[in-house]
This record gives C-alpha cells, sequence and structure tokens, in this order.
C-alpha cells in the first residue's frame, strides 16, 4: 500500500488466482466480486465445441462456413467497426488510449485484431486479443447489428480460442458488460471464476461522488415536474 501513489480513485483487477484480496481487505480496502470465463490450455478447443450448447454450436459452424476470419496488426481495424457497432455519441471507447495500449502490446508480439468478413468482403465483427506468458484475453469486441449473418461474434471468440490453445495459453473471456453478454459467455459450457477488484476511494471522491447522484436525481425530478 504504501508504494501506491495517491489517489481519489482506486481500482485495482486482480488475477483469478491472485490471493493478495485479502492482505488488501485488511488494510482497508474494498473487495468486490466480479466473474470471468476460462479454458485452461489443456482443454482442445474441440473439447470446448462439444461442451458448448447445441445453439452456439450451431451458430460457430454455420458463421465459418459464410464468413472469412482474418487477422492483422492495425486497430483501425476493430476502431472502424466499433463506429459502425456505436454512434461517436453513444460511444464509451477511449480510442486514443486503447491505441497507445494495443501498441504497447504489439511491440513484444503479444496482440492482434481478428475480423470476420462476408461474401462481398464486408466487416461484420471485430475484436482485440492480448496476451500475456500466462493468458490470452477476449478483450474488446465489436459488430455490425445489421449483419444479415448470425453468429459472427460467436466464430470470434471460437478463432480466439484456437488461437490460444496453439499458443498454449489460458482462454479469459475477460469478463462481460451485461446479462446478455454473461449467457452468450455461458453458453460456452464453461464454469464461472471469481475475479476480485480492490477498490479505494478518498473522502473527496466519495462527497463528489454523491453530491453528483444528488444533482442527477433533483435534475431528473424536475423533468418530471416540468413535463
Amino acid at each position: 500500500m504504501q508504494k501506491l501513489p495517491k489517489y481519489d480513485h482506486l481500482k485495482i483487477r486482480l488475477d483469478p488466482s491472485d490471493d493478495s484480496a485479502f492482505a488488501f481487505s485488511i488494510c482497508g480496502l474494498q473487495i468486490r466480486n466480479e466473474f470471468t470465463f476460462r479454458i485452461p490450455p489443456d482443454v482442445t478447443p474441440c473439447a470446448v465445441l462439444e461442451q458448448c450448447d447445441q445453439k452456439t454450436r450451431n451458430l460457430i459452424r454455420s458463421a465459418s462456413q459464410k464468413l472469412e476470419v482474418t487477422q492483422s496488426s492495425d486497430i483501425e481495424d476493430f476502431i472502424r467497426m466499433s463506429l459502425v457497432d456505436q454512434s461517436v455519441s453513444e460511444n464509451r471507447h477511449d480510442f486514443t488510449k486503447m491505441a497507445k495500449i494495443f501498441e504497447a502490446c504489439l511491440r513484444h508480439d503479444r496482440a492482434c485484431v481478428i475480423s470476420a468478413y462476408d461474401e462481398k468482403k464486408k466487416q461484420v465483427s471485430s475484436s482485440v486479443l492480448i496476451w500475456d506468458e500466462k493468458n490470452l484475453y477476449y478483450w474488446l469486441s465489436a459488430r455490425d447489428r445489421s449483419a444479415s449473418i448470425p453468429g459472427a461474434n460467436m466464430l470470434l471468440i471460437w478463432e480466439a480460442l484456437r488461437l490460444s490453445a496453439a499458443k498454449k495459453l489460458t482462454f479469459d473471456f475477460d469478463s462481460f458488460a451485461s446479462v446478455g453478454a454473461a449467457k452468450m459467455l455461458a453458453s460456452f459450457g464453461q464454469p464461472p471464476v471469481l475475479r476480485p477488484h480492490v477498490i479505494g476511494a478518498s473522502v473527496r471522491y466519495e462527497w463528489e461522488r454523491a453530491a453528483n447522484a444528488t444533482l442527477l436525481s433533483l435534475r431528473d425530478y424536475w423533468k418530471k415536474v416540468v413535463a
């Protein structure tokens, strides 16, 4: 704790195998558990395919016959797809920071972008993969929601899993952001794995957060009154 810089808000995502959560807890920080799904390197892609539910298995097989998957080292391939997936106003990505992280990983040959294209060579889905000496993470994904061919995201997960197996790394689905995404990942037949998050906040940060929440509540209230 003494080695940490001063902060107003701290969030550290621990690896599921990291046992330091208890130590952070007794130092006064909060521990929140999130979940991810993992596939160890000794489980073959074929075994995973058999463990998938039937719908997911069929989507992967069907999409593989209709889509071509390519691998590149250009983060712009993903950024273009991300802007198709969400408008500029809806997008939550910081593309500048994303590109810096990706380029840093790429310099160590530990990152790539995989994309799926239809028969007209139109990009319909894209994902960013990064890895270390133990794990390959399915970091970011985006798709064209108007595409007529289902299963593009499932196919990219499958291809990422195959790449992870070829590198003899644990495949990490890298958590999820919605109930729908959780159900999709769970359809691959793997048990959820706890991923502890260490949370710390200064008094000033907590006060500002509470004040902002109060202002938002008042704004919503007056909108209803005016309406």
